[in-house]
C-alpha cells in the first residue's frame, strides 16, 4: 500500500497500481492534488473502459515539491453513479541536513567529548557516526561509533568516549530518510591524547647568579 508511504527519486519510476470493477463503466481517472483535502486535481490519466492490466500510471515524483499528496481514483458508470478510493503520500526529493559543528579540518582531539551537530529532515530515517583511520578522502576501514533515529539540531550526536589510537583520523556522519535520500559529511581530526615524553639528557648552568642556560648534555 502507498497510504503515507514517503516516495522520492530514489525510488522512480512508482507504479501506481488499480482495479475497477464495473459492467456499465462510463469512464474513470487517476487524480492527484497537493495535501490531504485537495482543494484542485490534476488529472494524470482517464479511461472509458475497465484497464487491461493493474498499473494504471507511472508517478514521476521528481517533478513534484516536497509535500503531501491525494492519488484519487475515482469511477463512474452509465447510470451517473461513482465511487472513489483515496490515497495520502508524502514526496521527498530533499536530503537530510547533516554537519558536525564542534568539531572542523585539523582539529585536535585530546580526550572524550561529546559531538555535537545537526542530523535533520522531516522524514528523517536514521543517522550514524562512523570513524576511521587516516586522512580525509583516503579512509577506508570505518568503525561505527553510534547511531541515532531522532532528528537532532545544534545539539548532541554522540558521546565519543573510546577514542581510537593518537594519529589522523577521519569522522563521517551519514543520514538517511524514509524516502532513502541520504547526506554524508567528513571531518578529518588529528587524536593527540599523550603528552611529549619528558625530556631526558639536558643540563642546567646558572650564570650570574641568577639565569639559568639549558642545553643537552654530551655523551
Amino acid at each position: 500500500t502507498l497510504f503515507r508511504s514517503v516516495l522520492g527519486i530514489n525510488a522512480v519510476p512508482i507504479e501506481i497500481k488499480g482495479g475497477i470493477e464495473e459492467k456499465n463503466l462510463a469512464y474513470y481517472a487517476l487524480n492527484i492534488g497537493a495535501g490531504d483535502t485537495p482543494d484542485t486535481w490534476t488529472e494524470l490519466i482517464r479511461g472509458t473502459s475497465i484497464p487491461a492490466v493493474d498499473v494504471l500510471h507511472v508517478l514521476d515524483v521528481s517533478a513534484l515539491t516536497d509535500g503531501t499528496y491525494t492519488l484519487q481514483l475515482i469511477a463512474e458508470d452509465k447510470a451517473g453513479s461513482s465511487s472513489l478510493k483515496q490515497v495520502v503520500i508524502i514526496v521527498d526529493n530533499t536530503p537530510p541536513e547533516v554537519a558536525i559543528s564542534n568539531l572542523t579540518d585539523g582539529s585536535y582531539v585530546t580526550e572524550a567529548l561529546q559531538l555535537q551537530g545537526t542530523a535533520d529532515d522531516a522524514n528523517l530515517l536514521d543517522f550514524k557516526i562512523e570513524v576511521a583511520k587516516g586522512v580525509k578522502g583516503a579512509s577506508q576501514r570505518w568503525t561505527e561509533l553510534g547511531t541515532g533515529t531522532t532528528a537532532v539540531v545544534n545539539s548532541g550526536l554522540l558521546d565519543w568516549a573510546a577514542l581510537p589510537p593518537d594519529g589522523v583520523h577521519t569522522l563521517r556522519l551519514i543520514a538517511t530518510d524514509k524516502a532513502d535520500n541520504t547526506a554524508e559529511v567528513l571531518v578529518q581530526v588529528t587524536v593527540d591524547t599523550k603528552p611529549p615524553a619528558v625530556p631526558t639528557g639536558l643540563t642546567a648552568t646558572v650564570e650570574n647568579g641568577q639565569d639559568v642556560q639549558i642545553g643537552r648534555a654530551h655523551v
